[in-house]
């Protein structure tokens, strides 16, 4: 193994943990939102998450924070009044995640 295989390496360690932190902070937002954000949110990430490497971390991180996302796994409402709810619901949980995580990327800066 040469240099720049090693810096390779060390890269990839460093953007994971970097993923993790940024995953971390996300999920501890996403916990202080407002009980039907909340849900809103966490039933699409379940939607959209493969149980590949990175969804597994997800998972994870927020089983850490005592949120099972596999209960969030389940299919969106047939109604169209209860769907269009659910689609307004997440519109505005994931405008709270932007403004609320690039706010502490101010202040952190």
């Amino acid at each position: 193994m040469d240099t720049s295989d090693l810096l390779d390496l060390s890269e990839i360690a460093l953007d994971e943990l970097m993923s993790r932190d940024v995953l971390m902070e996300l999920a501890c937002i996403i916990k202080d939102f407002p009980t039907m954000q909340r849900q809103a949110i966490l039933i699409d990430l379940a939607k959209h998450a493969d149980f590949d490497e990175e969804a597994g971390m997800l998972f994870a991180i927020f089983l850490e924070l005592g949120i099972n996302l596999h209960e969030y796994q389940r299919t969106l409402p047939l109604d169209l009044i209860e769907r269009n709810r659910h689609a307004s619901l997440l519109s505005a949980a994931y405008k709270r995640l932007r403004q609320t995580f690039y706010a502490g990327a101010e202040l952190v800066a």
